[in-house]
């Protein structure tokens, strides 16, 4: 048995709606997401955003299902002026 013969199975579809997950920090979302790839378990694939647009990277984690992480970097700094 090689590598080459080994398949991963796609749970997702592309263009198909999808759960995505946000769990952090004590808040949990979810929300219907369209796929724009295809992906095995594990897979980071492209999901927007149906009302807002926005397009967001995603981890495949079973079948229907991706989930995001929190961005470490802030998206918002506020100045402080002495």
């Amino acid at each position: 048995l090689r590598e080459g013969d080994l398949v991963r199975i796609e749970v997702v579809e592309r263009n198909s709606l999808v759960t995505l997950a946000y769990d952090q920090a004590g808040i949990a979302l979810s929300l219907r997401v369209r796929a724009l790839e295809a992906g095995a378990v594990g897979d980071v694939v492209s999901v927007r955003n149906e009302q807002s647009r926005r397009v967001v990277p995603a981890v495949v984690t079973g079948p229907g299902r991706v989930a995001v992480q929190a961005d470490a970097t802030p998206s918002r700094v506020a100045s402080v002026t002495p």
